[in-house]
């Protein structure tokens, strides 16, 4: 999350305004945002911590210490205020109300977040129990190669793959009934690179609980 400087374009044509949180010590619970969000730490100090724990630390007053942070559109994260409060300037690709800027997270929905990290592992593991509770009886899962197959065929065909999760989530959309979210899963492939998939996991609520409609895998990239 951490970058070296505001890109040019963005510090010039995007939405801007000073953030000041004076209490120190503050906060911020799980939340997101629905706009790509940059920031610029003048004062004082913040450490935002993403959904799988990986933390940027951002400081305005110490040279030679990152000050800038890249918040993409839909990443859950939380945030600890340092002992002075900060104070920093955002840029945002749309504008928006700061009453309704931040959707907090209901421990519910911390809870499913969580949930969609365990998931390589729990491939990995084979872990009948876990996915039979996750995954609705309606599952339309997308493969890579584009095939599709049902909750019957998931459960049959577990095979261990050295998948690794993201510490990224982002929420796409969230309503009362559906929550779309997306991560990275990475695994070795056959010739030794290093394979990226995008998962794209739609929950809809099944009788008071969150269970996964539709689970969509898409090759994102390949790192040699």
């Amino acid at each position: 999350m951490n970058c070296s400087s505001i890109p040019g374009k963005i510090a010039q044509d995007w939405n801007s305004r000073l953030v000041t949180h004076t209490t120190p010590h503050e906060r911020v619970p799980q939340h997101y945002h629905d706009v790509e969000e940059w920031l610029y730490v003048q004062r004082g100090e913040a450490t935002f911590y993403a959904a799988g724990g990986q933390k940027a630390h951002i400081v305005g007053d110490r040279p030679g210490l990152p000050r800038v942070l890249h918040i993409p559109r839909g990443e859950v994260h939380r945030v600890e205020i340092g002992a002075a409060g900060v104070d920093y300037v955002m840029w945002l690709s749309e504008p928006r109300d700061e009453s309704t800027f931040s959707n907090i997270l209901s421990d519910e929905e911390v809870s499913l977040v969580n949930k969609n990290l365990l998931i390589p592992q729990r491939e990995e593991d084979a872990d009948h129990s876990f996915f039979d509770s996750l995954l609705s009886e309606q599952l339309i899962f997308r493969r890579a190669d584009g095939s599709i197959i049902d909750k019957e065929r998931f459960l049959a065909n577990f095979s261990k793959r050295a998948r690794k999760a993201s510490d990224s989530v982002r929420i796409l959309s969230r309503t009362p009934e559906i929550i779309l979210v997306s991560t990275s899963v990475t695994m070795p492939s056959a010739a030794g690179a290093l394979d990226a998939f995008l998962n794209e996991r739609l929950f809809v609520k099944e009788n008071g609980v969150w269970k996964c409609r539709v689970w969509w895998n898409s090759r994102e990239s390949t790192d040699s």
